[in-house]
């Protein structure tokens, strides 16, 4: 091994070609591209958790507009219970209006039970359903 003088004046160790020592200082063929291994693997895993974060809120954003989408259409069928509408009818209408298809109705005598569906907005999730149940309310006078 020889000492050197580098342009800016600090000595540089120079290992001389085909020692031991020079082969420890190379960084060895196999390490070469793991790199780009690595960044590749790390993007795959990215794109994979960003997926499954997307078809999440997908499901999360479904539910909550069939449950929202439900909850209006048993209101509104009870609200005409006993009137001379068809409370089922009355409950398509209003789940339509919301986005979301009527799957079933039974109107009973003191309520409704309506079963709502929505479409699932990504590629994975194909439809969520929400059912919900309302009574007729008893009016009572404003107060005052």
């Amino acid at each position: 091994m020889t000492r050197r003088a580098a342009p800016g004046g600090a000595p540089t160790l120079r290992v001389p070609p085909g020692t031991r020592a020079h082969r420890r200082c190379r960084p060895a063929a196999r390490d070469r591209g793991s790199a780009t291994l690595l960044v590749l693997w790390t993007a795959v895993v990215v794109a994979v958790v960003a997926v499954a974060v997307a078809t999440g809120a997908s499901v999360l954003r479904g539910a909550a507009r069939a449950r929202a989408a439900a909850d209006l259409a048993a209101l509104a069928a009870a609200d005409v219970l006993g009137l001379r509408d068809d409370p089922c009818a009355v409950a398509a209408t209003v789940a339509v209006r919301n986005g979301a298809r009527l799957v079933s109705c039974r109107a009973g005598a003191g309520d409704v039970t309506v079963v709502a569906e929505v479409r699932g907005a990504g590629r994975f999730v194909r439809a969520v359903r929400a059912s919900a149940r309302a009574e007729p309310g008893v009016a009572r006078p404003p107060p005052g």
